[in-house]
């Protein structure tokens, strides 16, 4: 019978594990490493996606990708064969290198993602293989601590943590401590949300009206309806406008626009903001992540503030009412 073909969805998460056939080693020497990630390279250039986690293992790999158009069948198809190649050539033998295809899990919950950077970077520790880990050379962490990194997308993984970089690594490697045994359990609690919270409580100044006295509250937060309202108000929208499947330019900017507010700033969950959306997670995340980047520019600032007044003012009538 023939395999179905996977399904492809574009601008996801996937933790995506191969294992040698056999369970027979697939990295033979120093070498043999260095070959794999010079290949990952080559393909993520080629391909256009973002590595979040990946670790190399004697017998299998592991990897957290953020993938684009590009499926992640041709992905992982184009890297195996690369290596399967150069390894088969290399030791003079035919035949299979990884044991029949990849396993991928396709992450749609955002406190997966963090769980499975800190449980990917540790297998070297859970194997034994060193005392710890910035001594394993195969393995993300070893970047995320360097001042560069040649495949992570480092700033993508601190940005989770805190906006400010020094503050984002201190966290992360906090968090990295916390030594896992067992592949996170999916869903979550929301392990990024506590994660980035964890940083705002940590900065001198928050900008969160949530936080009082360095503790969240979610009792100082306005319904979503009501942010939902707001966004929608300054928009020229109806809330039922703004959760439609349109998208023109200011619908797409009115939803990323109330992702932003309802995740960083009053500190909603992913999964709550996608279901007064009806989108996923992931795309609510990505939103919130596109007005993270130009926040501070241009007119931004001043749109923010004056939505921020308009729930208040909501908050206002609706108190009297």
């Amino acid at each position: 019978m023939a395999r179905q073909p996977r399904i492809h969805v574009p601008n996801t998460y996937y933790h995506v594990t191969a294992r040698g056939n056999n369970k027979e080693n697939v990295f033979l020497s120093t070498s043999d490493y260095e070959r794999y990630l010079k290949c990952l390279g080559e393909y993520k250039e080629r391909f256009d996606f973002h590595i979040l986690a990946y670790a190399l293992m004697p017998n299998h790999v592991h990897f957290l990708f953020h993938i684009g158009e590009v499926p992640l069948s041709h992905i992982m198809h184009g890297l195996q064969v690369s290596y399967t190649q150069y390894f088969n050539r290399k030791y003079e033998r035919v035949g299979h290198v990884f044991q029949g295809r990849y396993f991928a899990r396709l992450i749609d919950s955002d406190s997966y993602l963090l769980q499975a950077v800190r449980y990917i970077n540790q297998n070297p520790l859970r194997a034994g293989i060193v005392p710890n880990l910035a001594a394993y050379k195969w393995c993300s962490h070893t970047e995320m601590l360097a001042k560069r990194a040649s495949l992570v997308d480092r700033e993508k993984v601190l940005r989770w943590f805190a906006e400010d970089p020094r503050k984002a690594l201190q966290l992360y490697c906090r968090f990295m401590a916390v030594r896992v045994e067992e592949e996170p359990k999916w869903p979550q609690p929301s392990v990024l949300r506590q994660a980035q919270a964890l940083g705002r409580r940590e900065e001198e100044q928050s900008a969160s009206p949530v936080q009082a006295g360095g503790r969240f509250n979610p009792e100082n937060r306005p319904p979503l309806s009501r942010l939902l309202a707001a966004v929608a108000q300054h928009y020229g929208l109806t809330p039922a406008q703004l959760c439609s499947q349109q998208r023109w330019r200011d619908y797409v900017e009115a939803r990323a626009v109330f992702s932003y507010l309802a995740t960083r700033l009053y500190l909603y969950s992913y999964q709550e903001v996608a279901c007064m959306l009806a989108k996923s997670p992931t795309h609510v995340g990505n939103a919130a992540h596109r007005i993270d980047e130009v926040k501070c520019e241009g007119t931004w600032p001043a749109t923010i503030a004056a939505i921020q007044r308009q729930v208040e003012d909501l908050s206002g009538l609706q108190s009297e009412d």
